[in-house]
């Protein structure tokens, strides 16, 4: 689990906008996309996101969307539909928490 790298944020993008379809019910639009995007380059300045790669593949998001000296709050979580029910949501989570916890987020 690590910062994601630049040339993920294009998939991480994808993500996104699926997310917010799916957990939110708001219609993919190219500006959905831009919006998207925008946050999670916000998200890279700031060091606020992770993702979890297992075997070379990127399985799973994690981001805070707000951060105070003493706490976190998680932000979206995903994980693709066809990587589910294998406990990546979990540890991208808990890894994201622990960095925070080491006062590194």
């Amino acid at each position: 689990m690590s910062l994601p790298r630049f040339d993920e944020l294009d998939l991480l993008t994808d993500w996104s906008v699926a997310y917010n379809v799916e957990a939110l019910g708001i219609v993919a639009t190219p500006d959905l996309q831009l919006t998207c995007r925008q946050t999670l380059e916000a998200h890279q300045a700031m060091a606020t996101h992770w993702l979890l790669v297992a075997e070379n593949t990127p399985v799973a998001y994690s981001a805070f969307n707000s951060c105070l000296p003493d706490i976190v709050q998680i932000g979206g979580v995903w994980t693709p539909p066809a990587l589910r029910g294998k406990g990546y949501a979990k540890c991208v989570v808990a890894g994201s928490l622990l960095e925070a916890k080491s006062g590194i987020a």
